[in-house]
């Protein structure tokens, strides 16, 4: 099965919170997610407790085989995710936008120096 990037802005992430109002982690929200937020779930623990916890569980899941369970921690980056990407595409840009920044640059070089 392949994993889906695709999220929307809003939504995408689920942030568990300690009563510190400092975030725990930042996961992609899904079954496992879901059943936390359950109401009666008990309060996510901090940082590292939590992840303590849950450790041996999350191996379980890991190993089985199904993404739609499996804990996938992500960044702020999340709400930018809408779509998936070929690898391949995705290093295309990477590189191409490197190659611009890179003219961009010397461009202002020989601007300085003219």
């Amino acid at each position: 099965m392949r994993l889906s990037t695709k999220c929307q802005r809003t939504n995408s992430a689920a942030s568990n919170t300690t009563t510190h109002g400092i975030p725990s982690a930042r996961l992609l929200k899904n079954a496992w997610t879901n059943a936390w937020e359950e109401p009666g779930a008990p309060e996510a623990l901090p940082m590292p407790l939590q992840n303590l916890l849950v450790a041996d569980a999350h191996q379980r899941l890991m190993q089985s085989g199904r993404p739609e369970v499996i804990p996938m921690p992500v960044g702020q980056i999340v709400g930018r995710m809408n779509e998936v990407r070929p690898v391949a595409a995705v290093m295309a840009d990477l590189v191409s936008e490197y190659e611009q920044a890179v003219a961009r640059l010397t461009e202002l070089g020989r601007i300085n120096r003219g």
